[in-house]
């Protein structure tokens, strides 16, 4: 019961578990469909090509699902392909062309204000920004169901993983070194509140003081894993040891 609340009604825990909970979906989902999934390691590069299945597979196969929803209007409509685009872009250059064109009639004008008024009345009760974002997201969720449909249809083999490719010392050790120095400031501006005679006096700042910035350093420390897993065996002996030294920051900072 504590675990469901604090997935659900933790605002922190709400805001991630919305986009983490269906990814999660989507990677299981992916590696079920897999062959040989009870002969292969679950290591890195499974992790990778499961990845790539479930996004890079999926964003390829956005447009050809969105062509088929559209060749079903076309049938719906009886129109053809080329005269539903060209309706399109006519409402859209009309849409353009209102946001300069009424803007300057309602303020030259009372009485044609009042009567644009009138007249948008019932078109702005209807077509709510909550019904806009309802259909705009009805839209995005149908297209990208269908794309997923078409692009994780049937179990795949996984393939053998390619030469490894090493990341660039030089832009990795800039990338670090810079994080690093920013960790460094953030450090030493906590040292000062290490001392009980630096503290407030009033409880409730305290309080304030500890609890600030928790789960932004949490997500922090998610990042900082990423970077050394992702890192540490890609680059020389250099970058490996501003690593060591990113890790230590980063327990630090917690």
């Amino acid at each position: 019961i504590a675990l469901s609340y604090s997935l659900y009604e933790n605002t922190f825990f709400k805001s991630v578990s919305i986009f983490v909970f269906p990814l999660l979906l989507v990677w299981f989902y992916n590696y079920g469909l897999m062959l040989d999934r009870k002969n292969v390691w679950f290591d890195r590069a499974v992790l990778y090509q499961i990845f790539l299945r479930s996004s890079h597979k999926l964003a390829k196969h956005i447009r050809p699902a969105g062509r088929a929803y559209l060749d079903w209007v076309c049938a719906i409509t009886r129109f053809d392909e080329v005269v539903i685009k060209r309706i399109s872009f006519g409402f859209l250059g009309l849409v353009a062309a209102g946001f300069i064109v009424i803007p300057l009639l309602y303020s030259s004008d009372d009485l044609f204000a009042a009567k644009l008024d009138a007249i948008a009345e019932w078109p702005l009760r209807v077509f709510t920004w909550s019904a806009l974002n309802k259909a705009y997201v009805f839209i995005v969720i149908t297209v990208t169901g269908f794309a997923s449909a078409i692009a994780w249809e049937g179990p795949w083999k996984l393939q053998k993983e390619a030469k490894k490719r090493s990341v660039d010392a030089l832009v990795s050790g800039i990338v670090l070194g810079g994080v690093l120095c920013l960790y460094a400031l953030f450090i030493a501006t906590q040292v000062e509140r290490l001392w009980i005679d630096k503290l407030p006096v009033d409880f409730e700042t305290t309080e304030s003081l500890v609890k600030t910035g928790f789960w932004q350093l949490i997500a922090l420390s998610f990042l900082n894993s990423g970077f050394f897993i992702f890192l540490y065996r890609k680059t020389n002996g250099v970058v490996q040891l501003l690593l060591s030294a990113f890790s230590v920051a980063s327990l630090l900072i917690l």
